[in-house]
């Protein structure tokens, strides 16, 4: 995505599957690091439970708007269908 991407393209670390948490695989500290290293948000939910997924849009959707009005840029329009 990194190298293929338009510039500015905002990254998103999904870590799955929190409703098994005595299955996991990743420690959370190391996917908020690798998350970090790489400039990527970070956020843990659960698609069965829809757990959190909401608030990995939210994120998105503010790291957008923030960076927008730091650059200057037309704001963007969020509109859920």
């Amino acid at each position: 995505m990194q190298t293929h991407a338009e510039e500015g393209v905002q990254l998103v670390l999904l870590g799955n599957k929190t409703d098994r948490e005595e299955e996991r695989q990743v420690e959370r500290e190391e996917a908020i690091a690798f998350s970090k290293e790489n400039g990527m948000l970070f956020c843990e939910v659960s698609a069965k439970t829809s757990e959190q997924v909401s608030k990995a849009f939210e994120q998105v959707a503010a790291e957008l708007l923030k960076t927008n009005n730091q650059t200057g840029e037309e704001r963007i329009n969020i509109m859920a269908t």
